[in-house]
């Protein structure tokens, strides 16, 4: 079923180019007709089931005579205008593609029809950054990964799940809705999940999808092991990527342990100094004795990769307990987002792409 879409502006040379972009990107998905008259468009939109309006706000008092399902956006010059009332609102100059993912959150919101994510599945490989000492980098060796990833032409996204993330430290993107966004759809028991999921993934430079980090700390930590698991399959099932990165807090139960079940490869970041290597230890003996309780294979599939390592101040846990990786040197100067980059271009982050 295609979203229907309504657009009145009385400058032709953007209504054209808009409808042209979305006929020629989007016309799997969304059916769009053009309006520079706000008198034919009220005596055409009766009869046409139309799903959204975009229109100027100067245009605002046609709302009354508008059919109860078709909901008004408002077409605004400045990326800072918030909604407009209890009206959404969308940059007209902007990108087309954020125009399309504003138009699926509005969508998402007003509409009962469910849309069903119907891919199949496991048609992506899950890699679980999992977070068992603080402190050592492990979203840095995450991102570097997934920009190598992306470099050698693979779809990635990323998925950081750590209650205090704050990923547009390192990626930027234009889209402003983030995960809270999604966590409020599937609270608010809304149909169209994957709409939603859909409308919110920025694309940082790299190539890289993601989502941004929820608005308050609260909003994560408030997320439920089912409300996890619902993005987790919508992404999966959605076939758009070839790995899903997740940077999870260690624990062995809940939606942390769903998603270590799920991942084909587990890493572990160590910097090699003898508390960070005790809890990895402690953590790996842990994951062990569940393996043999509860059948899994968590163990196997996990694998350690050294980061800031100092064979000075550092030493490398037996590999007959964990496999090793490789080790990345430390990186001292620049920005979060340099440091990444450098990373990325190092041995190990070659052999990862390699291997997982």
């Amino acid at each position: 079923m295609k979203i229907r879409v309504a657009v009145l502006d009385m400058d032709l040379r953007y209504l054209n180019k808009i409808i042209s972009f979305f006929n020629n990107q989007y016309s799997d998905k969304v059916e769009i007709f053009g309006f520079s008259d706000e008198e034919v468009l009220l005596k055409e939109i009766k009869n046409m089931n139309v799903d959204i309006l975009l229109l100027p706000h100067s245009l605002a008092e046609i709302l009354t005579h508008l059919p109860d399902k078709t909901a008004p956006v408002f077409m605004v010059e400045g990326h800072d205008v918030s909604d407009i009332g209890e009206y959404a609102t969308v940059c007209k100059y902007q990108k087309a593609s954020n125009i399309y993912k504003k138009l699926l959150a509005v969508y998402s919101e007003n509409t009962e029809y469910e849309f069903v994510n119907n891919a199949g599945e496991d048609v992506c490989r899950m890699i679980a950054f999992c977070n068992v000492a603080g402190g050592v980098g492990n979203t840095t060796v995450a991102l570097a990964y997934a920009m190598k990833l992306a470099a050698s032409n693979r779809r990635v996204f990323y998925m950081d799940l750590q209650a205090f993330s704050k990923v547009s430290v390192f990626l930027s993107g234009d889209v402003q809705e983030s995960l809270s966004n999604v966590l409020y759809s599937i609270k608010s028991k809304k149909k169209n999940v994957w709409l939603s999921i859909e409308s919110s993934i920025s694309r940082d430079v790299s190539g890289i999808d993601y989502l941004k980090e929820t608005t308050t700390a609260l909003d994560l930590l408030e997320m439920t092991d089912d409300e996890a698991s619902v993005i987790m399959d919508e992404l999966v099932k959605s076939e758009l990527y070839d790995y899903i990165l997740v940077d999870v807090p260690f624990a062995l139960s809940g939606y942390p342990m769903n998603i270590l079940k799920k991942a084909q490869k587990i890493i572990w970041v160590s910097n090699g100094t003898n508390t960070v290597n005790g809890k990895l230890l402690r953590a790996f003996q842990a994951v062990s004795i569940l393996d043999e309780q509860k059948k899994t294979t968590l163990s196997a599939r996990t694998r350690i990769v050294y980061n800031g390592f100092s064979s000075r101040t550092g030493k490398i846990i037996d590999e007959q307990i964990i496999k090793n990786m490789g080790g990345i040197p430390k990186f001292a100067n620049g920005s979060e987002r340099q440091i990444v980059e450098q990373i990325q271009d190092i041995e190990v982050l070659r052999n990862m792409v390699e291997e997982l």
